[in-house]
C-alpha cells in the first residue's frame, strides 16, 4: 500500500496596506488646484466675453433706437413725451435704463401710469395712461380730480374749469381719501346717464359730514340729496319723479329732492 504524502498547509500572512507615499498625495492635491485653476479660467474667459459683447451691444449701431411707439396719447402729446425722455441723446436700445424712463414719464403731471418694452432690434414701446379729469376740488388750490377720486394736478390760470366742482371736503389736494373715492363712484354712475341727469349737466357735489352727497344741475334749482351706495338703485325712482314735477309745472318750484328714504323720495317746494 501506498502512503498519500501529507503536505502540512502554511498559515497565509495578510500584507498591511500600502500607506500612500507623500510624493503621491501632492501629486492629488496638485491634480484638484489644476481643476480648480481651470474652472476659475473658463468662469473668467466666459464672463469677460459676455462683458465684452455688452459693451459692443451698448456701442451697436445694429440696436439703435429708429423707432419710438408711443400708445395712449395725440400726436402733439406724443412730442412733448421724446423731448421729455431724452431719447435722440440715448440712441442706443440697451443703453436706456427702463425703470428710470418710466419714473421720469410718470412724473409728468398728465401722466397716471407708463408702461416700457423694448423691441429689439430698433423699437422702444410706451403704453401711456393719460390723466382724465372729471371734477375739481375746491380746495387752496383748486386740483383736478381723476375717475379714481384721485387728485392729480393744480390747475392753472389757462386751463379749462368747465368741470364739476366737489365741495365739502377739507383738503389740500395731497391725497384722495374715502370721501374723494365715493365722489368718483358717483361719477362712474352717472357717467352712463343721459338726459338731465347726465354728467354734462352736473355742475357740484357737495360731500357732508355724514357721508351723504347733495348734487346740484346747472339746469335745476333743487338740491338732490342721496346716499352714495343707493344712488344707482334711486335713479329709476329720481327720473319718475322729476316727469311727475315737469308734467304738473312744478320742477322749477321744487328746492330738494331726497333720496336716503326707504319707501321713494321726499319732494320740498320752496316756501312763497
Amino acid at each position: 500500500m501506498t502512503r498519500r504524502s501529507r503536505t502540512k498547509k502554511r498559515p497565509v500572512r495578510e500584507r498591511p496596506e500600502a500607506q500612500p507615499s507623500a510624493g503621491h498625495g501632492l501629486r492629488r492635491l496638485g491634480s484638484r488646484l489644476l481643476k480648480i485653476t481651470l474652472a476659475f479660467s473658463i468662469i473668467t474667459v466666459v464672463s469677460v466675453s459676455f462683458l465684452s459683447a455688452y459693451h459692443y451691444l451698448l456701442r451697436s449701431p445694429h440696436v439703435k433706437v429708429e423707432r419710438v411707439e408711443i400708445r395712449g396719447v395725440d400726436k402733439r402729446f406724443q412730442k412733448e413725451l421724446v423731448a421729455l425722455c431724452g431719447i435722440n441723446a440715448e440712441p442706443n436700445l440697451l443703453a436706456i435704463n427702463l425703470g428710470e424712463l418710466k419714473q421720469k414719464i410718470e412724473a409728468h403731471p398728465w401722466i397716471r401710469t407708463a408702461r416700457l418694452e423694448r423691441r429689439f432690434p430698433h423699437t422702444l414701446i410706451m403704453e401711456i395712461q393719460r390723466q382724465v379729469p372729471v371734477a375739481i376740488l375746491l380746495s387752496d388750490p383748486l386740483y383736478y380730480v381723476n375717475p379714481w377720486g384721485e387728485p392729480f394736478k393744480p390747475v392753472s390760470r389757462e386751463e379749462s374749469v368747465d368741470f364739476p366742482v366737489i365741495t365739502g371736503i377739507s383738503s389740500d389736494g395731497a391725497s384722495p381719501g374715502e370721501p374723494l373715492r365715493a365722489v368718483a363712484q358717483i361719477m362712474g354712475i352717472l357717467k352712463s346717464e343721459q338726459g338731465i341727469w347726465s354728467m354734462e349737466r352736473l355742475s357740484e357735489v357737495n360731500v357732508k359730514e355724514d357721508g351723504r352727497v347733495s348734487l346740484y344741475y346747472s339746469h335745476l334749482k333743487a338740491e338732490i340729496r342721496c346716499n352714495v351706495n343707493e344712488l344707482s338703485e334711486k335713479l329709476p325712482g329720481l327720473r319718475q319723479v322729476a316727469e311727475h314735477l315737469k308734467a304738473s309745472g312744478n320742477l322749477d318750484r321744487v328746492s330738494r329732492i331726497d333720496l336716503d328714504y326707504a319707501h321713494g323720495a321726499v319732494v320740498s317746494f320752496e316756501t312763497g
